[in-house]
């Protein structure tokens, strides 16, 4: 898989202003957006994120382990005026897309986290260059020229329509914001722990309920994939596609889906839908039933590396110990990160190596996660911080084995057990731990 798609997010524009609601606030998720994206064909790694804000904001805070989390760049931006109408962030990100057109044409999607009817002159640009345009907003915010350039466009639930009223959730059951979810609460009960087994008949439980539910809906129009997405979340508590194999949500419903009424139809604007397999809407295409799949493979690992924390967004191996042997060589002490890729990348390619300026990024943010790093001072964000190695990890080997059992241990804790034959997959050429 390659790194080939980019998301820029205007939180300016998600916030609805910087008048926002402690609803807004409690609602906004934006894993819930990545795992929509990444649900869409054609995404296959993400090489670039960028999220616009005054993130000098203090009320920003909340998004700051999710944003560090998902390896997202936070971008400052000051408003022009203190006009809830005005949006600097939109600007900024409108500036930066087309530039990361011109010097990044290894990165083939763009998502666009906003619905600002403004920007369609920037999708109508990023189709001339070759792109595919993904958009992202509010239904009730989306611009209808912004919604219908884009070449799939996902809807984010509006949190500020969201009930306040729903019964409040059992332990361990991740909280619902969609209507049909809230209804989906009330007559499917969660499963507190459970096995891979027991989780698909749990998951088709939910798939049955919203054909049963919603049969209406899902025939005239099909259901969201985040929906489901939700209510798997709801039902099955830590539910995450890797433990069943797949690397993406999309690909595990097309498996959950099979021997079921219901199947995973493409749809050119909308994205992908849950439709009946006998009423399908027309222009869709029926998207095929996958078997299962082995737990323990190479996808399924970097998936779930790639996720939650400690997060290891890992380069193939030989860039990886090309990193790690400069690190050796040449230390890093109070460094910016984006001073410390530039200078590694450009010291690299004067020593004849072409290494990718994000598998730099990834090592390094993969290396402070696992705990080789310090970083400087913790309550900035984290294009403000200075990052340098400690003293126990200056070594190629140090790092390289700290790397390991970090990845060792995640997989071992969410998977019961690993197969380390394909762990060292990612890490040779080069010495391994045994």
């Amino acid at each position: 898989m390659k790194f080939n798609t980019a998301i820029f997010y205007d939180l300016e524009n998600l916030l609805k202003g910087y008048s926002f609601s402690p609803q807004t606030i409690k609602h906004l998720s934006l894993t819930r957006i990545v795992d929509d994206i990444k649900s869409v064909e054609g995404v296959e790694r993400l090489g670039l994120q960028r999220a616009y804000a005054n993130w000098g904001d203090p009320r920003l805070s909340f998004l700051q382990r999710e944003v560090t989390e998902l390896g997202i760049e936070p971008v400052q931006v000051f408003g022009f005026s203190r006009e809830a109408g005005k949006n600097a962030a939109d600007l900024q990100l409108a500036v930066d897309v087309i530039e990361t057109a011109h010097l990044r044409p290894a990165l083939e999607v763009y998502a666009i986290v906003s619905g600002d009817g403004g920007l369609g002159a920037v999708v109508r640009k990023l189709h001339e260059y070759g792109k595919l345009v993904i958009g992202c907003a509010y239904p009730s915010a989306a611009s209808r020229i912004f919604r219908g350039l884009c070449d799939v466009f996902l809807e984010i639930p509006d949190p500020e329509g969201l009930a306040e009223t729903s019964p409040p959730s059992p332990v361990g059951a991740s909280e619902v914001t969609d209507p049909r979810n809230q209804h989906l609460r009330r007559q499917v009960a969660p499963l507190a722990a459970w096995t891979p087994e027991q989780a698909l008949d749990k998951v088709r439980e939910v798939l049955l309920f919203y054909a049963r539910e919603y049969h209406q809906e899902i025939k005239n129009t099909g259901l969201h994939l985040s929906v489901i997405q939700e209510g798997m979340r709801w039902a099955l508590p830590d539910f995450a596609p890797w433990r069943f194999g797949f690397g993406k949500f999309i690909e595990f419903l097309q498996y959950a889906c099979a021997g079921l009424p219901l199947g995973v139809v493409r749809e050119s604007v909308t994205g992908c839908l849950v439709c009946f397999r006998d009423h399908l809407p027309p222009d869709v295409t029926l998207l095929p039933d996958l078997p299962p799949r082995e737990l323990h493979s190479l996808e399924n690992y970097q998936a779930l590396l790639s996720r939650g924390a400690p997060c290891l967004r890992l380069p193939s191996p030989e860039p990886l110990q090309v990193i790690l042997s400069w690190l050796e060589l040449n230390g890093l002490e109070k460094e910016l990160l984006s001073e410390a890729i530039t200078r590694m990348a450009e010291d690299l390619k004067y020593q004849a190596w072409e290494i990718q300026s994000d598998s730099i990024k990834f090592t390094l943010l993969s290396l402070a996660y696992a705990g080789a790093m310090v970083r400087v001072p913790q309550d900035k964000p984290l294009n403000e911080q200075y990052f340098s190695l400690t003293q126990e990890y200056l070594t190629r080997e140090r790092m390289l084995e700290l790397l390991y059992e970090t990845a060792y241990r995640k997989i071992k804790t969410s998977l019961g057990e690993v197969e380390e034959k394909i762990l060292q997959r990612l890490f040779v050429p080069g010495n391994l731990p045994v």
